[in-house]
């Protein structure tokens, strides 16, 4: 009977259940089941693309993590590097203005 529900397919196993064309309680159980099965499958199919598409949410909200961590390490070096740089250019006017208040006038 699952091999004619096969070949009939969902819909026409459908109308044929609707249309109490299986008068058979065996046949009609059969065709039940088969439909039974078939959702079952299609609900299986369903949660495995959706466990699929969280799979995919997951490792791309862990690469975005480790980018945004990545990128903070940078801003961080950079923010280090901008200290050293301001504190070079203090210094060096510092030791400008005291080259011009120790300039021998000539």
């Amino acid at each position: 009977m699952f091999q004619k529900c096969e070949e009939l397919g969902e819909e026409k196993v459908r109308e044929h259940l609707n249309a109490n064309l299986w008068s058979n309680k065996t046949k009609r159980a059969h065709a039940q089941e088969w439909l039974r099965q078939l959702e079952s499958s299609k609900s299986e199919d369903v949660l495995s693309r959706q466990e699929d598409r969280e799979s995919e949410s997951i490792r791309v909200a862990r690469e975005a993590n480790f980018i945004a961590l990545s990128a903070r390490d940078d801003a961080r070096s950079a923010k280090k590097a901008a200290w050293i740089a301001a504190i070079m250019a203090i210094v060096a006017t510092i030791i400008m203005i005291i080259g011009f208040i120790f300039k021998s006038p000539n």
